[in-house]
């Protein structure tokens, strides 16, 4: 075969091939049904060498013809297991392609999880900063761990005294609505 054949002209030849074939293995079928015809009608005619040549030659188209009623029914079994393990095969191959696809989208979940995991931790830790921060009335700066966090607004000026109330202003609420954005709140 060439590189320039075509495939419908290679399936011509094959099929061409394969008609031969088949027609091969009718005209020994039918020259064994002639030959075994012939040795049945001219039973005990002739001396026994006669005889044991006759079946030397019918011995050798019996031969050919098993072989070729071999083939083709062999090709046919053989066509259909092509045919399953093909199938079969296409089959693991979608498969396969599926199970990819899967562990590429599993993959992403899993990358947004983290990332949405690390965008809540940093905002519960931005929101418990601003928490510690803020003192209340009753709060001393040494009972606090790391000290006082105040932030100067509102407080007095240092080395006074404290007044009631809190040393530092913070909008909660604004705060959890910026950390917060797609929550809804009691307020809106």
């Amino acid at each position: 075969m060439t590189e320039n054949s075509t495939p419908a002209a290679t399936d011509a030849v094959s099929a061409l091939k394969e008609h031969w074939q088949i027609i091969v293995t009718i005209l020994l079928l039918l020259i064994f049904s002639l030959l075994a015809w012939y040795l049945i009608a001219s039973a005990g005619e002739g001396p026994d060498i006669v005889w044991q040549r006759r079946i030397f030659v019918f011995s050798g188209v019996e031969a050919l013809l098993f072989t070729a009623v071999g083939w083709l029914f062999g090709r046919e079994v053989s066509r259909s297991a092509v045919a399953a393990a093909e199938k079969t095969a296409a089959d693991a191959k979608q498969d396969a392609e599926t199970a990819r696809g899967d562990a590429q989208q599993q993959g992403k979940e899993a990358t947004d999880a983290k990332v949405a995991q690390a965008e809540e931790r940093t905002r519960a830790e931005t929101a418990a900063t601003v928490v510690d921060s803020v003192v209340t009335p009753g709060d001393s700066p040494s009972a606090r761990p790391g000290g006082s966090r105040d932030a100067g607004l509102g407080g007095p000026p240092e080395g006074g005294s404290r007044a009631a109330g809190p040393v530092a202003v913070v909008d909660l609420q604004a705060l959890f609505r910026r950390l917060y954005p797609d929550r809804p709140s009691a307020d809106r």
